[in-house]
Order: C-alpha cells, then sequence, then structure tokens
C-alpha cells in the first residue's frame, strides 16, 4: 500500500512539474532582432523567417535555408506580401517567437491612439500590435488604442490569442530607453548593474557578467559587432533578460503625418504663395523699368 502511495504521489509531482513546464513555455517570449535571426540561416540552426513581425519555423519549406529565390535568416515581408507563391508556401508555418526592429514606451505608444493619427497601436504582453483597420476612432469596445491592455485582454478578451494573430506586430514595449552615454553608466563596476546592448536592443548581463566584463566584452557597450562575430554568435542573447533598448530603437518619427487631402492642401498653397511673389517681383522689376524711361 506504501509502495502505491509513493507512486501515486510521484506520478502526481511530474504531472505537476510537466503543467509547470507547459506554462512557463507558453508565456515565454523570443525576440528576434535582425542579426539574431541570421543566424538561424537553415544551415547550423533551423531555418526561420520573420513575416509581419513574427518569426516563423521555416524548415519545411527552406531545404538547406533556400526556397526557390529566398533564403531563410531574414525578414521576408515585403517579399511575402508581393509573391503569391511564397506567401502559399509558407502560409501554414509555425510561429517561434516575434522579429523586433522597433520598441515603443508608454509615452512613445500613447502618441499612435488613433485620432491625432490614422495610425491605433495597442500592447498586449510587451507586444505592440496594429489594430488601425478595428479601432475605428482610436477606440474599439471601450478598449483605447495607444495604450498597454494586457490586463484587459487577460481578464476580458475571450478570444486574445486568436484575434491578436490576425494583426501586424510593430514592435516591442518596453519600460525604458537609454542612450550610448546612459548605457555606459551600467558598467557593472561598484553597486552598477552590468547592461550590454545588442542590435538596438539591452540586455541584463549582471548575474553573467559580475565583474562588469567577460573575456574582452565589457557591460555599459554596444557589443553588436563583437558577440554577433564571437564563436556562439547572438542567438546566444534569446537566453538572456531584456531590460530596455537603445534610443535608437524608437519610431523614427512620432509626429502626426500629413495625409493626402492636407498634403495636396500645402502644394495648393504654396504655389500660390509663389505665384504671388513672383507676381511681385515682376510687378517691380517693370515699375523700376518705367522709372528709368521716366529719367531718360
Amino acid at each position: 500500500m506504501k509502495k502505491i502511495k509513493l507512486i501515486f504521489q510521484l506520478l502526481l509531482t511530474c504531472l505537476i512539474l510537466m503543467s509547470l513546464i507547459f506554462v512557463l513555455q507558453a508565456e515565454a517570449a523570443d525576440y528576434y532582432t535582425e542579426v539574431i535571426l541570421q543566424e538561424f540561416d537553415g544551415s547550423d540552426n533551423p531555418a526561420y523567417i520573420a513575416n509581419q513581425g513574427r518569426v516563423y519555423d521555416a524548415n519545411e519549406v527552406f531545404e538547406e535555408g533556400i526556397y526557390e529565390d529566398w533564403e531563410a535568416g531574414q525578414n521576408l515581408t515585403e517579399e511575402i506580401a508581393d509573391n503569391e507563391e511564397l506567401a502559399e508556401a509558407v502560409a501554414d508555418l509555425e510561429s517561434v517567437g516575434f522579429y523586433i526592429d522597433k520598441v515603443f514606451t508608454e509615452e512613445e505608444l500613447a502618441k499612435f491612439d488613433g485620432e491625432e493619427r490614422p495610425e491605433a497601436y495597442v500592447a498586449v504582453e510587451n507586444i505592440v500590435y496594429d489594430v488601425s483597420d478595428v479601432f475605428s476612432g482610436g477606440e474599439h469596445r471601450g478598449y483605447q488604442a495607444g495604450s498597454d491592455l494586457s490586463e484587459e485582454f487577460d481578464q476580458e478578451s475571450p478570444h486574445e490569442e486568436e484575434m491578436l494573430a490576425d494583426y501586424k506586430v510593430i514592435g516591442l514595449l518596453v519600460d525604458k530607453t537609454l542612450s550610448p552615454a546612459e548605457l555606459a553608466e551600467y558598467d557593472g563596476e561598484g553597486d552598477n548593474d552590468a547592461y550590454a546592448a545588442v542590435d538596438g536592443l539591452i540586455y541584463d548581463m549582471s548575474e553573467l557578467w559580475p565583474e562588469g566584463e567577460h573575456y574582452d566584452y565589457f557591460a555599459g557597450e554596444n557589443l553588436t559587432t563583437e558577440i554577433t562575430n564571437s564563436p556562439h554568435g547572438a542567438e546566444v542573447m534569446l537566453d538572456v533578460g531584456l531590460t530596455a533598448a537603445l534610443t535608437e530603437m524608437l519610431p523614427e518619427s512620432t509626429d502626426a503625418p500629413v495625409d493626402e487631402e492636407r498634403g495636396l492642401l500645402y502644394i495648393f498653397i504654396g504655389i500660390g504663395v509663389l505665384a504671388v511673389v513672383g507676381s511681385i517681383a515682376l510687378g517691380t522689376h517693370s515699375f523700376i523699368f518705367t522709372l528709368r524711361g521716366i529719367d531718360n
């Protein structure tokens, strides 16, 4: 009887551990930047591609890292949009993570509210999605664009995963961004944390580099070239905690774009101004010649 009870307890423990692992894997999210994705070209690593801000396992399609004229390890968003054959070939691939080429702070995200500018973005679990087609006027079913809706989706939305899968991933929501000068302060010396930047994202190396350095790598620096050329490659950063991003990863412009009608209006105004200035100049020129004729 004791043996049966012991076996039952062991089985229960295994089930609990397996469930915990499953949950942790489900919540984990890998963030692939350009240099990290390049490592997954189908040679030494699996063949991955990026499309619409997501990274997909393309091994079944990209044999030895190549499909027709396209190579794995790249962001193929534009190519997939322009080629029906490629789009069909990669339609059912499994997503393995997110492709990150820009970041947002909460302040930056708030500017994409669908009101002052046409783009409407929301963040869910640190991922920023383009919901412009759904959030008319910046609002949808009580949800406000330009904000982090992680809590709302977790508690209220019955179809979070299915719905978000239809939207393009725009970037990553981060707590803070640092300039190169600010990054340099996180050098791991004294009580300072040890941060390192790789391809725009900043990783916390404090536990790995307790002295602020590792071989010829030093915390507080942009180590993109060094990490990319190292024996383990940039893919090792997938296992390191992400803590911030360089300011260069923020959206290029946060000013509201000029819509087409307003742009045409500005063009006509510009032409009108030039015409007026030209007329004034021509009139002045004629007037001067007239005065000269009178003098003569």
